[in-house]
């Protein structure tokens, strides 16, 4: 039986990759990856792993082969350009959010959605603009999940449009509260509350009680 070599190259230098190379720990499931001579880091050979996507956004970031870097890790090249633009970005939320990937729905449990759901109504009383915020802080305080703003987007966006909905329109509203109908501003009375003729043209006259609507 063959005996695994304790370190196996899977990666070497190239035209487009001059410095790093990469070995394999079949037992300890690691990558030790070397910058010219020298080791810079081990990695675990995992893709779920934060440690082994930066890996590969920082290969891709540096011009390796995208078509050497899929065959050997087997990740598609278009998702290590993502985690590689997400690691250049400056937006630390972003590149977690990236790293994170489908992960990142299942944050969202239905415990924390039913409490978001709970609570909504008040905090977007209380504020309008800072309400994402205002909620995540208090799932962060009462949980210890920090979850990000983009994560409950659209959650908020569905409980934001049923609030609006709560709101009837105001004019229906003032007319029944002051008992007051269409004729009473067309046809004016007097302080004895008898109806004032209008005279049309042609010395036609008509009451508000004769207009129709």
């Amino acid at each position: 039986m063959d005996q695994l070599l304790p370190l196996q190259q899977i990666l070497g230098t190239d035209k487009k990759n001059p410095v790093f190379t990469i070995y394999r720990d079949a037992k300890e499931q690691i990558l030790h990856v070397y910058y010219a001579c020298k080791l810079l880091e081990k990695v675990p050979d995992d893709k779920r792993h934060p440690g082994f996507k930066l890996l590969l956004a920082r290969l891709s970031n540096a011009g390796v082969k995208a078509a050497v870097l899929e065959r050997i890790f087997g990740v598609d090249h278009k998702t290590m350009k993502r985690w590689g633009s997400a690691l250049t970005s400056g937006d630390p939320e972003l590149l977690m959010r990236v790293l994170a990937g489908r992960e990142v729905n299942r944050k969202l449990s239905l415990e924390i959605r039913s409490y978001i759901e709970i609570r909504f109504p008040t905090i977007y009383q209380e504020t309008r603009y800072e309400y994402s915020k205002r909620i995540r802080e208090e799932i962060e305080r009462v949980s210890g999940k920090r979850i990000s703003g983009e994560t409950i987007q659209s959650l908020l966006k569905v409980l934001k449009e049923k609030e609006r909905g709560k709101v009837d329109p105001i004019e229906p509203e003032l007319e029944a509260k002051n008992g007051e109908n269409h004729c009473d501003y067309l046809g004016p009375k007097d302080s004895k509350g008898r109806e004032i003729e209008e005279v049309l043209p042609g010395n036609i006259s008509l009451k508000c009680s004769e207009i129709h609507i």
